[in-house]
């Protein structure tokens, strides 16, 4: 089921990175015309003349949500050819039994997503191709692609979600140390810029769990399947992190100022829900700490 899946999509993620597909020549106007023009382009590269050869199909052919994809993949940069040589290697000198899917998500590396603005870009032209393909009723590639796609927005987001843990944790520190010193609850700005940068992060994570259910590629529940990379993470994820945020469940040093009401407030604890199977950011800031989550 996985392999049949692996070998349609991989298609539309060649077509990201420039390889040539053959196919008949078109001549005149219509739907037609632009979807050869718009493979044209691909394969040449030229992703704004395919976005703009994309724009002029009335139709909604299934081809054309796929290209569409291709056009922000491709137009961000994303190194996919080296994740599928990297898998092709692997498969090639037998060191893994993992099937196609589970295999890619084993190989992948944070590095393939790039630093800065680039990064930003790559997970940008991520999320909205799976807005794009998740609008696709009915198509089940679609389905399996923007499943795919999910599980791979798992890995940047979890690396992000240690790395801005950090940052609240030092802010929450710095709050501490001022109401130990018998302060009113101190200015906000820093903690609410970290917690601002969280949010954005733990709805990425909120939206791959919600899929979990739909996704075979994510669903970690089956206990008695072997887990890949992205479910182990999910599973450990959700495992610890879904505990609500009651100050009687904290258990580490960060709980005194936690439980303080404008740090509540700020993180809005009361809306969290133990068991819920979503993750708010206070769940994150009260029950990841130590590493328990990522």
């Amino acid at each position: 089921m996985r392999s049949i899946f692996f070998t349609g999509v991989l298609a539309t993620i060649i077509w990201a990175c420039g390889v040539n597909f053959t196919s008949p020549f078109v001549t005149g106007e219509g739907d037609a015309y632009y979807l050869e023009e718009a493979r044209i382009a691909l394969n040449a590269k030229d992703y704004a003349r395919a976005s703009k050869a994309l724009d002029n199909i009335k139709e909604p052919f299934a081809d054309k949500v796929f290209m569409q994809v291709s056009v922000l993949l491709g137009s961000s940069g994303l190194a996919f050819w080296d994740i599928l040589v990297n898998l092709i290697n692997t498969v090639s000198a037998g060191s893994s039994s993992d099937s196609g899917v589970d295999k890619l998500f084993n190989t992948l590396s944070d590095t393939v997503f790039g630093v800065g603005a680039e990064r930003d870009s790559r997970l940008a032209a991520i999320n909205s191709s799976i807005t794009l393909l998740k609008a696709e009723t009915d198509n089940k590639k679609a389905e399996s692609f923007y499943c795919l796609l999910t599980g791979i927005l798992v890995l940047p987001r979890v690396n992000e979600s240690t790395a801005s843990l950090l940052v609240v944790t030092q802010s929450l520190t710095d709050v501490q140390k001022s109401l130990s010193a018998g302060n009113a609850c101190p200015d906000l700005t820093s903690l609410n810029t970290a917690l601002a940068a969280m949010k954005s992060i733990q709805t990425d994570l909120d939206f791959v769990l919600a899929q979990t259910e739909t996704c075979d590629l994510l669903n970690f529940n089956d206990a008695t399947a072997d887990l890949n990379s992205v479910k182990t993470s999910l599973k450990k994820f959700t495992d610890n992190a879904d505990k609500g945020c009651s100050p009687v469940a904290c258990d580490h040093e960060l709980c005194d100022v936690l439980a303080t009401g404008c740090i509540r407030e700020a993180l809005n604890s009361d809306t969290a829900v133990a068991g819920d199977g979503k993750i708010e950011v206070c769940e994150i800031v009260q029950n990841c700490q130590g590493g328990a989550c990522f």
